[in-house]
């Protein structure tokens, strides 16, 4: 009792001395959107005391999930009011909105109160059948819950629908007229009234809410940024609980869909590029991307199955911007501009919503400032991707039970310092770790890592098996030359063909010299790894040398005989001899080449 004694003689003082004000006139228009009831409350207040006043109280009602609220003067619709939410508990939420110019005495101000009660619209049945259109619920006021007494109040609220029944609340004086729900006049409403009432309607459109959204911005000073939206989207409409391809179609082809959303389309900011969208399940096929217009560029991702209702899909979209659309800067300091809402073209209510803003690596003097209430901001995360030396910082923020309208000024900014010299480090690291790479490859090129010295004669043996692998390759070609050269001899032993016998003996006998230059070279590197068949090699090599002296010798035979110089038995004798030779020299190749070819 010792403190409401001295609050009510307060109360009775300022009211005396100070004054009083007075809703002089209200008009609310209601809106629907989707389940959202959009409130513009029109509000002509008075002044009926002695003092001027710097403020005015507004109250939501308990019933009601209400979300932000924008006040403006009629003179200045362009500038919102200060608004704060009162800390006195209490069922219900009340507002404090601050003026730029006091109310004085005896005079009146007129307002626009912007206020969106949540969840407003609910389906009758839980469940229907495809194409059925569903019957939903509205909850609204037929009276103006303010803390000051009101003159007259008038209310319209407009839905889309034919068929618009009264059910609950039985207001007075309420008229239903086509598309529209009139109620009032109302004279002398009491402070704090609360007088509901439920319309019964029928609708076509579904009833569409974000219950999840996510927005992520990566700040890069080399020219660009990239966004990418996260978007869970949910039809609350009335349940569909039986499909039909025929009649979807069917009404898709004849314009009458009911309770279903085949798109959500977003306009993104002009100089939007590398635009993208995906999604899991594969149910985004197809999207319209136009060139940018006043309200920005339009992206329609169209969804392959329709959205019914009791239906949600999940997808995400991204885009690239440049840098100087992204962030703007003043004196040596950055400043970021994040809309705090979805990326819409109509409001839409959303549940919860996060926004990240990853700024680029060594920014500094980080300062965010949010500008509505319902922004709050989150924990800081650092982040280490590839050649991060001290990481990227990501600034979030939280909003729930909120609005997303394109016309909502919900901003956050991010103001942050950044030096260009940080830009060089990634490549200075990167190329330190190509020049590491490089040194530890010449170190290990030329140690010698081998522990095991039975390790130096299993190489010794693997080299020479290789050597002798090249000695016999060489040595088939070698054969083939040969069987060639003697079926020239055989081919060209007319009188008329002799020049060309001698130009293809001439060139087979050359690739039989060049060769044996290739057997020398193959020699030598055994030699070098076993010195003890130095000897055999050498042999090898000067029995090669005589077979293609012979073969010279055989070709001079065929030549005289062919000129006519030697008899037909002459030439037998002398090439029978030579052949003589070339067998027994190649039976003393092999028979010295037996000891080279022995590690096979």
């Amino acid at each position: 009792m010792k403190y409401i004694v001295p609050f009510l003689i307060a109360g009775f003082l300022a009211t005396c001395c100070v004054g009083k004000l007075v809703n002089e006139d209200v008009t609310i228009e209601g809106e629907l959107k989707g389940p959202v009831l959009r409130l513009k409350c029109m509000v002509k207040i008075r002044n009926d005391g002695r003092g001027n006043f710097k403020s005015f109280q507004f109250a939501v009602p308990p019933s009601f999930e209400q979300t932000d609220i924008r006040v403006v003067e009629q003179e200045a619709p362009l500038v919102s009011l200060l608004v704060e939410e009162n800390s006195e508990e209490s069922n219900y939420t009340e507002f404090k909105i601050k003026l730029n110019n006091s109310i004085q005495s005896s005079k009146t101000k007129e307002f626009i109160i912007y206020l969106d009660i949540l969840n407003a619209v609910t389906p009758i049945r839980d469940e229907v059948r495809h194409m059925e259109e569903p019957f939903y619920l509205m909850r609204a006021l037929w009276s103006f819950f303010s803390p000051y007494e009101t003159d007259m109040l008038k209310v319209i609220y407009p839905l889309n629908s034919d068929q618009i029944n009264i059910q609950e609340g039985d207001p007075e004086f309420a008229k239903v007229d086509k598309r529209f729900i009139f109620l009032g006049p109302y004279y002398k409403i009491a402070p704090y009234s609360e007088k509901l009432f439920t319309a019964r309607f029928r609708e076509k459109g579904p009833l569409l809410k974000m219950s999840l959204f996510e927005k992520k911005i990566s700040i890069s000073h080399w020219g660009a940024a990239t966004v990418v939206e996260e978007v869970t989207i949910r039809n609350v409409g009335a349940k569909v609980t039986e499909f039909s391809r025929v009649e979807h179609f069917t009404a898709e082809q004849t314009g009458g869909m009911v309770n279903t959303a085949k798109s959500l389309p977003v306009y993104l900011p002009k100089d939007a590029y590398n635009v993208y969208y995906e999604d899991l399940i594969g149910n985004i096929t197809s999207s319209r991307l136009r060139e940018p217009t006043a309200r920005g560029r339009y992206f329609e991702p169209i969804f392959r199955f329709p959205l019914l209702g009791g239906w949600k899909n999940y997808y995400w979209f991204g885009y690239t911007m440049p840098l100087s659309g992204a962030v703007k800067s003043h004196n040596g300091v950055y400043v970021v501009k994040v809309s705090a809402q979805p990326t819409v073209s109509d409001p839409l209510q959303v549940d919860k919503a996060f926004f990240r803003v990853m700024l680029p690596e060594g920014a500094y003097d980080v300062k965010l400032v949010e500008t509505e209430p319902s922004v709050k901001a989150l924990k800081v995360e650092t982040f280490y991707p590839t050649l991060s030396y001290l990481g990227k910082k990501q600034f979030s923020v939280e909003r729930s039970d909120f609005v997303a309208d394109p016309a909502s000024p919900a901003t956050v900014y991010i103001f942050y310092r950044f030096s260009s010299i940080h830009l060089l480090f990634p490549i200075a690291v990167l190329a330190l770790i190509l020049f590491g790479i490089l040194v530890l490859v010449l170190v290990v090129r030329h140690s010698d890592l081998k522990i095991d010295r039975n390790s130096d004669k299993e190489d010794g043996e693997l080299a020479l098996y290789k050597e002798i692998q090249k000695l016999l390759e060489v040595e088939k070609s070698l054969g083939k030359l040969g069987d060639t050269f003697n079926d020239n001899v055989i081919s060209f032993g007319k009188k008329d063909e002799t020049v060309k016998f001698k130009q293809d003996q001439n060139r087979v006998i050359g690739s039989m010299k060049e060769l044996l230059k290739d057997l020398e070279y193959v020699y030598s590197e055994i030699v070098k790894l076993d010195t003890g068949e130095k000897r055999n090699a050498e042999s090898v090599s000067s029995l090669h040398k005589a077979i293609i002296d012979r073969y010279a010798k055989l070709g001079n035979v065929a030549a005289q005989l062919v000129e006519g110089k030697l008899t037909q038995r002459e030439a037998e004798t002398d090439a029978r001899k030579i052949n003589d030779e070339i067998d027994i020299c190649s039976e003393r190749i092999l028979v010295a080449q037996s000891s080279l070819t022995s590690h096979l």
